[in-house]
C-alpha cells in the first residue's frame, strides 16, 4: 500500500482544508512535527474503550509504552489493554475527526513514500487458498492496476477497492462502482489494519463484504509491536487482540503465517480468517 492512507484523508478533506497538499517537500518535513503536536498535546480521557475486546480501560493505572516518533522526535503514548494484550495510541489521534488527520497524513506523504508491496499483496491473495470459481477483493489497495491485472491475466477473479482515492482502472473499484449487495469470497488488506481507527468496525464492515464461510485476509508487520516510532500505526495486534476482535466480530482465526524468505529482511505478518457460518 502506497501512500494508501494519506490518500483516503486528502479525500474526505475539502480542498480548502487541506493546506499541505501545495507544499513542497522539505516545507512538509518541516511543518509535520507541528501537525502532529497540535494533536498530542490534547488531554488524554480517563479510559479508553479497546477496539480490539471492548474493554473499559482506566489509562491512569493501564500499562503505558512510550515510542519516539520518527518524523518529529515527539513522545508517542500507548496503552496495553488489561484483558487483552492489545496495544493502542496515541488516543488522541484515534480519537479526532477524519478530517484532522488528514492534514496530518497529507503532510507525510509530501516527503515520505512506502516501499513497493506488490510482491506482498500477491502473497497475501494466494494465503486465503483461493478458488478458480471464487471472486476476490483487496480492499483499500491503492492503485494496484499492475498486481490485480496479472491475478486476472492467470484467470482469478479478482478486484481491487480503493474507497478513499480515485484510480482509473477498471481492475480497481471505488465507491461510485461497489454494489452493496454483492458478497465475496474473499477479502484481503495489506499494511492497512494497523492504520483504521476502530479496528471492531472495520472487521464488522469486511464481514458484511463476504458470503457465509468467506475468507479474509490481513497482512501487517503489526499483529507484533514493531515500526512503533510511526504515529500513524494506531494499534498493533498483539497478546490476545487478533483472537478476541474475531470472535467480537464473528470470525474464526483460521492460520497465522510469519516471515517472507522471498524478501529477506521484510517483516511480513499474514493472519487469515473465516467467516463464522450463521
Amino acid at each position: 500500500m502506497q501512500g494508501t492512507l494519506g490518500k483516503l484523508f486528502l479525500r474526505l478533506c475539502a480542498p480548502g482544508e487541506h493546506r499541505s497538499k501545495q507544499i513542497g517537500s522539505d516545507s512538509a518535513r518541516a511543518v509535520f512535527p507541528s501537525l502532529l503536536k497540535h494533536l498530542l498535546e490534547r488531554p488524554e480521557g480517563e479510559r479508553q474503550e479497546c477496539h480490539f475486546c471492548g474493554h473499559d480501560n482506566p489509562l491512569a493505572t493501564t500499562q503505558r509504552i512510550d515510542a519516539v516518533c520518527l518524523f518529529s522526535g515527539l513522545e508517542l503514548r500507548r496503552f496495553v489493554c488489561g484483558a487483552c494484550g492489545g496495544v493502542f495510541g496515541p488516543t488522541q489521534l484515534i480519537d479526532c475527526r477524519p478530517a484532522e488527520l488528514c492534514e496530518l497524513y497529507g503532510c507525510l506523504y509530501q516527503f515520505y513514500k512506502e516501499g513497493f508491496s506488490e510482491p506482498f499483496q500477491e502473497k497475501t491473495f494466494y494465503l486465503m487458498n483461493p478458488s478458480r470459481h471464487g471472486e476476490y477483493l483487496n480492499y483499500a489497495c491503492g492503485d494496484w492496476t499492475a498486481g490485480c491485472e496479472r491475478l486476472r491475466s492467470l484467470g482469478w477473479h479478482v478486484w481491487g477497492y480503493e474507497p478513499f482515492q480515485q484510480v482509473r482502472s477498471a481492475a480497481i473499484l471505488i465507491d461510485a462502482d461497489i454494489d452493496t449487495s454483492k458478497k465475496y469470497d474473499g477479502l484481503m488488506s495489506h499494511n492497512f489494519v494497523e492504520h483504521v481507527q476502530n479496528p471492531f468496525t472495520f472487521f464488522r464492515k469486511c464481514h458484511s463484504m463476504l458470503k457465509p464461510g468467506g475468507v479474509m485476509a490481513h497482512s501487517s508487520p503489526c499483529f507484533d509491536y514493531v515500526y512503533a516510532g510511526s504515529p500513524l500505526h494506531l494499534f498493533f495486534y498483539c497478546g490476545q487482540a487478533v483472537e478476541r476482535l474475531a470472535a467480537r466480530t464473528d470470525f474464526v482465526l483460521r492460520s497465522e503465517h510469519r516471515a517472507d524468505q522471498d524478501h529477506p529482511g521484510h517483516q511480513y505478518v499474514c493472519c487469515v480468517f473465516e467467516k463464522r457460518a450463521g
